[in-house]
């Protein structure tokens, strides 16, 4: 393997991690979003109206304004699958919405496993690419010094 070869080979996986980071901060991103809409500070139950319909939920820390964003999202939901479906229940439309998200969680959630398992390859590669560029370096160096002979 030449010098070209080598650097063509490092351009090629510092691309693929640029890439990779960028997908991975992304992700993050997203499981950071989900996981502080799920914070364990304990509150007092607090009731809230979806739909017309009065509901005791606990705060698990969130304000006010934070639960008000979460009813806001379930309604645009129901309002969303209730378009498309012309369904009229409520509580058909409640469940409906209840799948919708718990399927963009568990997306969310195999995405980035999938990212940590590209890491972990990532990791894996580059510990090899760098045993490959250690032993070839030891080769010309000991080539060099046969020559010196």
């Amino acid at each position: 393997m030449d010098k070209r070869e080598i650097s063509v080979d490092i351009a090629k996986t510092v691309t693929l991690l640029s890439r990779l980071e960028d997908e991975n901060a992304a992700l993050k991103e997203q499981v950071e979003l989900l996981n502080a809409g799920i914070k364990q500070i304990p509150n007092p139950e607090t009731q809230i109206k979806i739909a017309g319909h009065l509901v005791n939920v606990a705060g698990n820390g969130l304000s006010p304004l934070e639960m008000r964003a979460i009813v806001v999202q379930v309604e645009e939901r129901m309002k969303q699958i209730g378009k498309e479906t012309a369904i009229c229940d409520t509580g058909k439309l409640c469940a409906l919405a209840a799948y919708d998200f718990a399927l963009e969680l568990y997306n969310l959630k195999q995405k980035s496993e999938v990212s940590k398992i590209c890491w972990r390859h990532v990791d894996s590669l580059l510990a090899e690419m760098l045993v490959n560029l250690q032993l070839s370096r030891d080769g010309k160096e000991k080539a060099g010094h046969d020559t010196d002979r």
